[in-house]
């Protein structure tokens, strides 16, 4: 008997008679390798392709393994091509690869390699688009941007692009993790097909720099999103009711505010006056802002010597 992969493991020998029983364990270890195609290690790989309507394509399937794999193409139709294989319009080449000639946009479908030796088999998928143009990836907006988000809010990053085939986008995030639209999911970031970028419940240490890519099979473009994420200021200090001030004393109007980042204050005098000059009448304003946004509290000027809260 031909010795094959599958026959590894553990065989037992017993005897046995009237006085009793014996028996001796031996392992079978047998040499070889299931079989790789292009370098993929899992058992299934799907990959996609593009092809000119009347062109020749060339779909490779090199499968490498001990004992060396047999290779079957299982055409869109359900037929088998063994390697190797010459039609009028398909073949197959003993290294695997199947040649396409006069792609009609028929051929748009899944061709399926599959190698197979003793030890196992594998499966790649090639999910072939046939067009009768191609474009370099382009952004829909070709800009670099900067964007502001507030702490526990969804924040979307934008890197939606055109380009035939349709290109893939790739997000680079600011601590150098690279994800895809088909890679394993973040419970917070979440890549989408149509090339945005979701950040669930913003923290302020989402903020950073965003690299995103485009690409196809004829080139790969790049832009930066420059995200920060913050609390909105707040202004804590809202006196109801009115101030007085006597003239010629310092009149103090507080304005105490907090946000992340934490914000910066601005005043808005009227007529550059001094707060205690009679003539000085209009309204005083107190600015918080940062890069989340601004709040102003308004102060009203009466007279000399009464001031209160618009």
């Amino acid at each position: 008997k031909d010795v094959t992969l599958i026959d590894a493991g553990e065989y037992v020998c017993m005897a046995r008679n009237p006085d009793g029983e014996s028996q001796k364990v031996y392992k079978l270890e047998i040499d070889g390798n299931p079989p790789v195609i292009n370098g993929f290690q899992q058992n299934r790989t799907v990959i996609k392709g593009v092809a000119m309507k009347h062109s020749r394509k060339l779909l490779d399937c090199k499968a490498e393994g001990d004992p060396t794999p047999t290779i079957t193409w299982i055409m869109p139709d359900n037929i088998f091509l063994s390697a190797p294989y010459f039609g009028s319009r398909i073949n197959v080449h003993p290294n695997g690869t199947l040649e396409i000639r006069n792609v009609r946009p028929s051929d748009t479908a899944e061709f399926i390699c599959l190698a197979r030796n003793d030890g196992g088999e594998a499966v790649m998928v090639v999910q072939l688009e046939v067009t009768s143009v191609l474009r370099r990836p382009i952004f829909k907006n070709p800009f670099n941007e900067r964007l502001v988000s507030r702490i526990g809010k969804t924040t979307i990053l934008n890197c939606s692009a055109d380009g035939q085939p349709i290109p893939e986008i790739i997000w680079i995030l600011p601590n150098g993790t690279r994800i895809t639209s088909g890679s394993r999911r973040s419970s917070r970031h979440q890549p989408s097909d149509d090339g945005t970028l979701l950040i669930y419940s913003s923290r302020e240490e989402d903020s950073g720099k965003y690299r995103c890519g485009a690409r196809n099979l004829l080139g790969y473009i790049e832009k930066l999103i420059i995200l920060s994420v913050g609390q909105k200021p707040y202004i804590f200090t809202r006196p109801k009711g009115i101030i007085r001030s006597i003239s010629g004393e310092p009149l103090y109007l507080h304005c105490l505010s907090d946000g992340s980042p934490r914000p910066k204050i601005y005043w808005t005098i009227p007529g550059g006056h001094t707060l205690t000059q009679p003539q000085t009448l209009g309204n005083y304003i107190c600015r918080a802002r940062n890069n989340a946004g601004e709040v102003s509290s308004g102060i009203k000027s009466i007279d000399w010597l009464c001031l209160f809260f618009a």
